[in-house]
This record gives C-alpha cells, sequence and structure tokens, in this order.
C-alpha cells in the first residue's frame, strides 16, 4: 500500500474504511487526474508542479486503489501524511491530496478533460486488479528484538544470489515473511522488498526500524566470493563505503535517532561525506564514537562540529582495539 505504508493495526483499520474504487471510477481516472491538472494550471501552479502533482495522484490510486471521492477525504489524507513513502517523496504525496480536495470540492466533477491517452494520466490499475492492503504490523518481533536491544547489524554482501531464492519469498504467507524480516540480511532485505508491494512496505518498516537504533559492527565487512565459492570477509577500510552509502541515503535521514559507530573503521570515521550524512539526520538524538584510532583530534572535532545542534555524543573505547 502506497498512500498508508502505517505499521499498526489503527492505521490498517483506517485504510480499510475507506470506500475502494469502482470499475467506472478505474475507467474516468485518467480524466479525473487531467481535469485535477487543468484545474491547478487554472489556480496559478507552476505547470512542473502541476505534472508532478498529478502524477502523485495516480501513483495514490494505483498502489491504494481508493476512490476518487475517497481520496478527497481528510480521513485519506492524514494516512497518507504519516506513511513512508510520503516522507521519502518530501512530502509530495500529502501535499498532492490536499489540493485534490480543495479540487474536488470546487469543481463540477460531472464536466470531465479529457486525458487524450497521455501518458502522463494513465493509471496502471485495471478492473481486474483488487486493491492492495495494507499489513497489519510493519513493526515485527525481530524488528523490535533489534531496537530493544539498541543495535542492528551490518552484513553486507555483494553476491546476493546465495541467499534467499526468490521461489521461497513468493510462496511465503505474508504472516511467516512478517516474522522472517528481523532475520534478512540487507542485501536479503533488498530483495525481499523487490517482490511485491506488500513486501516493499514491510521491508521499508524493517529497514527503519533497524536504522532507528543503528550500531556497526567491525567483524561484519563486505562478504566476497573467491572463483572456488569461499567466502572472503573483508573488514575494516574495506568496509567504509559500505557504511557511508547507507548513512547517506536521503530517504532514511529522518529514520536515524542513535547511532553507535565505535567500531566503525577511521576512513569512514573521517570522511566528509559522513559528516554530511550526520549534519543532515533532522531527528539524531545521541550517537557515539571511538574515543581512540583517530588519525588528528581535529579529524574528531569536525564530525562534532556537523552533528545536529540537539544531538548529544559520547566517546567510547573499541572493543576490537585495531582494524
Amino acid at each position: 500500500m502506497g498512500g498508508g505504508g502505517v505499521g499498526d493495526v489503527g492505521g490498517h483499520g483506517a485504510m480499510e474504511a475507506i470506500s475502494d474504487a469502482a470499475e467506472e471510477d478505474i475507467k474516468l481516472m485518467p480524466d479525473y487526474i487531467a481535469t485535477f491538472h487543468k484545474w491547478m494550471q487554472r489556480q496559478g501552479r507552476k505547470d512542473s508542479t502541476a505534472r508532478a502533482y498529478a502524477r502523485q495522484i495516480a501513483l495514490l490510486f494505483d498502489d491504494d486503489g481508493k476512490s476518487p471521492a475517497s481520496m478527497a477525504t481528510q480521513e485519506y489524507c492524514n494516512i497518507t501524511k504519516t506513511s513512508f513513502k510520503n516522507k521519502v517523496c518530501n512530502n509530495q504525496r500529502s501535499a498532492s491530496l490536499k489540493l485534490w480536495i480543495d479540487f474536488w470540492q470546487e469543481c463540477d466533477i460531472k464536466t470531465l478533460e479529457s486525458s487524450k491517452g497521455q501518458n502522463m494520466y494513465q493509471v496502471r490499475r485495471s478492473t481486474a486488479t483488487p486493491p492492495c492492503r495494507a499489513l497489519p504490523s510493519l513493526r515485527i518481533a525481530g524488528a523490535r528484538k533489534n531496537e530493544s536491544a539498541g543495535c542492528s547489524q551490518l552484513p553486507f554482501r555483494t553476491n546476493s544470489c546465495q541467499f534467499l531464492p526468490l521461489s521461497w519469498i513468493r510462496g511465503c504467507p505474508y504472516e511467516t515473511a512478517l516474522i522472517s524480516l528481523g532475520w534478512l540480511t540487507w542485501v536479503d532485505l533488498c530483495r525481499f522488498r523487490s517482490v511485491a508491494t506488500f513486501t516493499s512496505l514491510a521491508g521499508d518498516g524493517e529497514v527503519v526500524a533497524r536504522c532507528h537504533h543503528f550500531t556497526y559492527y567491525c567483524d561484519v565487512g563486505v562478504v566476497r566470493v573467491s572463483s572456488r565459492g569461499r567466502k572472503l570477509t573483508v573488514r575494516g577500510a574495506g568496509s567504509a563505503p559500505c557504511l557511508i552509502h547507507l548513512l547517506l541515503q536521503r530517504r532514511l535521514a529522518f529514520a536515524f535517532h542513535y547511532i553507535d559507530v565505535t567500531e566503525a573503521p577511521p576512513p569512514a570515521l573521517e570522511s566528509k561525506l559522513l559528516r554530511a550524512a550526520l549534519g543532515a539526520m533532522p531527528y539524531l538524538k545521541h550517537i557515539i564514537l571511538p574515543q581512540c584510532g583517530w588519525q588528528t583530534m581535529a579529524s574528531l572535532r569536525k564530525l562534532l562540529k556537523a552533528l545536529p545542534d540537539a544531538t548529544t555524543y559520547e566517546l567510547k573505547r573499541k572493543s576490537s582495539g585495531r582494524y
């Protein structure tokens, strides 16, 4: 479910209470979107903004399958506003819905503009496609286990074909899949998210839960495979790009609240990219850094200066002692 993406039973029930689209709604939706686009242009919106909001309405309709009238309700707008996908796209979904509500109240819906088959107005949903349903809970036992422990392992793996077969994922009931999420590696989790809409949403919830209390472990590096199939683990500096790449994900910046990088390799900690990533995390409350191992104390001071104003820090001795 794209609009809601709600991580609790209450949100699931609220989405279920909103009316689904009828066959007539599906047929007319391109014309609704075309009329909405023309209405925004008459309101003085930039064409680029109007086109972007029109596409967001089409994507919401594809994801949730709610009727156009139901999408013009405050209840649906509130559910969408709290969704993961809305945060990923910088609240464009909720912004487009606010205009959709105004459009629905002001315009004569009986007189619709023709979409004329233009791609930007088209929707993928057909009469044979059932509406997507919300998952009962994205905060599964495995995610809560990781969060209560205050850590999330970081098993970067480059050869993902060795792990979970897609046939197993497709045939697995979603209740079982949810329970399994806490045991998936990061790469397995990416594969799980790419299978279908509901697995993407479940995977998003697990990623956010792992990032909330994130701990980097020095004994988990990049797993490579030799020509004979033997696993080769690259520790220390070799895993620095992986850590930086994860923390630089803009769509996850809001998810990091507590970070422990005591065991992170020095090349990652002294990177300008890491400082930029940490400074862009609006909800980062506390970070734990290594007490020793810095090339110069100036590197540590630069990192501390880059932290958000409300973020506290702690210096901790490494358990491994070296990289």
